[in-house]
Formats: C-alpha cells, sequence, structure tokens
C-alpha cells in the first residue's frame, strides 16, 4: 500500500514513488485535497479531527472555503469524522456550501491511541514527592490552554470560591500553560481569567501551581500526566462542544485519568459513570463535583478504573486499523459524478479568486458566517434548533428509505397480480379452445 500525506501548498511524497501507484492520499487539512488530477488512480482521504468552522466560521477566509468546497465536488473520495454527531454536522456542512451528497461517504473513526508511541511514565511516586504532594493530595491537572471555546473560567471561579470556603481541602490545580504566545484568538477569554486570578492570587497558595508560559508547561505535561489523579475537559454549551472530540482525552483515558467532564458532549453522553460530569456556567456544579472527590476520594480510583477499561475501545487497532482495512474495499467515486449535483456558491459567477470581485467572496463568507454563528450561539432554543434540523433530516431521509421501501413491495404486488392474472387468462383460454374446436 502506498500512502502520501498533503498539506496546504504541499504534498509529502516519495522519489522513489510513481504517482499513479499511489493507493490513498491522506490529509488533516479538507482545503489541501485538490490533487486528483496529480493522483489520478489514488483515493483522497479527508481526516476530521475537529471541525473549527463550528467553533467559529469568521477564522476562515474565502479562499479557504473556495478550496473547501472544489475539493469536496471535484476531489475528495471519503471523509472520516471523529463521531457521529460530528458526522451530522459534517454532512449539513458540505450539503450546504458542496452541495455534496454522500452522507455514506462520511465515515466514522475516532483517533486512537497508539501502541507505537509509548509515554515515558517517571516514578510516581518519587515525581509526586519531587512536587512536594502529599499522599492524600488530589493532584488535578488541566493539560490543554484556556480557549474561548472551553468553560475553563467558570470552572475556576468555583475553585476559587471552593479554596476559599474550605482552605484546607486536598486539591491541588495544576495548569500547564495559559495560551500559545502567536495565538491571539482568545485574549479576550485569557483576559477574564487573569481577573479571576488577580483576585483570588492571594487565597490560592499551594493550592495552585501555574505554568505561564507554554512551552515550559509543555516539556512537563506528559510526566504531569502520568502521575494526576483528575484531569478537565470542561467545554461551553455550544453545538461546538456538542459534536466535539477532544484529543486531550486520549492522554487521559491512556493514563486512566478520569476527567471533571461539561454535560452535553459525546463522551459525556456516552459514559458518564466514568467521569465527573458538572454543568458548563455553573459553578455551584462544580463545587458539589470538588466536596464529591474531597469527600469521598475512593471515587477517583473507580472512575480510573472505568477509565482504562474505555481506553481499550480507543486502541487505534480498534479505530483506524479497521477503518483502513474498510477504506481498502470500498470504491472510489464515480468520475465526474458532480455534473449531476446542484450548483454551489463555489460555481456562481461572482465567487471567483480575482481581486476585482473580492467583494463578491466576501458576501458569501459573511453569508456563512453569519448562517452559522446563527445556529451555533450557545442559546438552548437554537442549539436544540440545529439539533431538531439535523434530526429531522435523518428521519426525512428513512422515511425516503421507507417509501422507497414500500414502493418496491407494491411494485412486486403490482407485478404479481399482472403474473397471475396472464396466468388466469391463459387458463381460460385452454378451457375455451376445446369448446371452440367441437
Amino acid at each position: 500500500m502506498k500512502v502520501v500525506s498533503a498539506y496546504p501548498n504541499y504534498v509529502c511524497e516519495t522519489a522513489d514513488i510513481n504517482n499513479k501507484d499511489v493507493d490513498f492520499v491522506v490529509s488533516v487539512f479538507p482545503d489541501a485535497l485538490n490533487i486528483k488530477p496529480t493522483f489520478p488512480n489514488a483515493k483522497i482521504i479527508a481526516i476530521m479531527p475537529a471541525l473549527h468552522w463550528v467553533e467559529d466560521p469568521g477564522l476562515f477566509t474565502h479562499d479557504y472555503l473556495r478550496r473547501v468546497i472544489t475539493a469536496a465536488r471535484y476531489h475528495v473520495d471519503y471523509y472520516v469524522t471523529q463521531n457521529i454527531r460530528m458526522k451530522q454536522v459534517l454532512f449539513s456542512l458540505l450539503h450546504l456550501l458542496a452541495r455534496f451528497p454522500y452522507e455514506d461517504r462520511i465515515l466514522v473513526a475516532p483517533q486512537g491511541i497508539v501502541d507505537e508511541v509509548k509515554r515515558q511514565a517517571p516514578d510516581r511516586q518519587e515525581l509526586r514527592q519531587k512536587l512536594g504532594l502529599e499522599p492524600d493530595d488530589i493532584m488535578v491537572l488541566n493539560s490543554g490552554g484556556i480557549w474561548k471555546w472551553t468553560d475553563f473560567n467558570t470552572f475556576f471561579q468555583a475553585f476559587c470560591e471552593f479554596t476559599v470556603e474550605n482552605p484546607s481541602h486536598r486539591l491541588r490545580l495544576y495548569m500547564m500553560g495559559i495560551v500559545q504566545p502567536f495565538n491571539r484568538d482568545h485574549d479576550e477569554y485569557v483576559a477574564q481569567f487573569r481577573a479571576i486570578l488577580d483576585k483570588y492570587r492571594d487565597k490560592l497558595g499551594k493550592h495552585l501551581v501555574l505554568f505561564e508560559d507554554w512551552d515550559e508547561g509543555g516539556k512537563h505535561v506528559q510526566d504531569y500526566l502520568s502521575i494526576a489523579d483528575v484531569g478537565i475537559n470542561v467545554s461551553q454549551d455550544t453545538l461546538e462542544a456538542w459534536q466535539s472530540y477532544r484529543m486531550r482525552f486520549l492522554d487521559y483515558m491512556y493514563f486512566g485519568i478520569p476527567v471533571i467532564n461539561t454535560s452535553g458532549d459525546d463522551f459525556s453522553t456516552r459514559h458518564p459513570d466514568a467521569l465527573f460530569v458538572c454543568k458548563p456556567k455553573d459553578t455551584e456544579s462544580y463545587k458539589t463535583i470538588f466536596r464529591q472527590i474531597t469527600d469521598r476520594p475512593e471515587l477517583v480510583s473507580e472512575k480510573s478504573a472505568m477509565m482504562r477499561e474505555i481506553a481499550a475501545e480507543y486502541d487505534s487497532q480498534q479505530t483506524y486499523g479497521r477503518l483502513i482495512e474498510k477504506l481498502e474495499r470500498l470504491p472510489a467515486r464515480p468520475e465526474k459524478d458532480h455534473v449531476m449535483w446542484d450548483a454551489s456558491i463555489a460555481d456562481q459567477p461572482d465567487f471567483s479568486a480575482t481581486p476585482t470581485l473580492h467583494h463578491a467572496q466576501e458576501r458569501h463568507k459573511n453569508w456563512f458566517v453569519r448562517t452559522w454563528r446563527r445556529l451555533t450561539q450557545s442559546r438552548k432554543r437554537n442549539r436544540m434548533r440545529m439539533r431538531h434540523m439535523l434530526a429531522g433530516q435523518s428521519y426525512l431521509i428513512e422515511r425516503q428509505a421507507v417509501a422507497v421501501d414500500q414502493l418496491s413491495k407494491i411494485d412486486m404486488q403490482q407485478k404479481e397480480i399482472a403474473d397471475a392474472l396472464d396466468r388466469l387468462n391463459s387458463a381460460v383460454n385452454q378451457k375455451d379452445a376445446p369448446t371452440q374446436q367441437k
């Protein structure tokens, strides 16, 4: 099997491979897959670890949008998403933008734990002692950054209030960096965090260990994951969180770390018993979780065992191993199938890459941004409306299949009736034939 990886403006090739002999071209960048003519015999696969459009479609330019649309219409054979919810959202996006009609060409296979990449686990007791942790201290680890889609500020506000109310509690919060220095998109949310920190810093003492520098924290995150007792994965109540797949969960599962997790996402819906589930934007809900952990520390061990069991389902051989076997069997897209599709916004005359029509591109992009933001607002009625739309779409597809099946049965029944009439007529004709001869 010959596989190459594609990146924006670059394809990772090997000199001794003929492009016509390539079996698969794979990329996590859906805009980088406008390459079917270069690899005419390959299946083009887009791996979707996340749908960043749902977080904030305004981050993406009209050129990016155009490349994604053209890749879907003319090049990509299969998309791979991380869960069924992500598949539903992606199909709605691709159908809206590119008129992509193939829901069955969007596959589900979560990224898994790779055995070949062994996490180095230091001596647990030695490292905990080095960090000054007592045997009964409970290490709570936030292994990611402070992103605006998270509910970390609510979590942190609750943690600070809980510490003021219970200054002798045994929770020790470790934060492995605030945000990457080159990423300015989350500045407002980080400023809110700093305001909370400034208010409570003097009260937190040894309850908080904070790495200001992202790169410095990154040097220690794997070691700290190996000794942590509880992880953090909290998100705001949005469509982005509803369909999300958090990569940090692979690390938490690998080390069997139970997680403080907001309700509503895919993992909390399927495995609530393995998590400490709380309500987003609800400080009292978080504080209830803190009390459960400190009053009943045995819960941490119980949920840790559950997380290790779940981790077996996310072994890479169980996820991508089976996916590769399936992709080998599945057929490529029919050639020039797009001629039968409805036109997309990229096919309209005013959606062009020429500078003189830049305003038209911006108009299309802004329409998409407004439409998608309206659907992904955190207000419950809009979120439920989107879910109902997706559920309605699935229902209509199911009813359509039922109707087709019923029509097929009616058609078969009509054929059976016609055959019976033919047999009856034949029998009548045979009965009348001797009479006519007489």
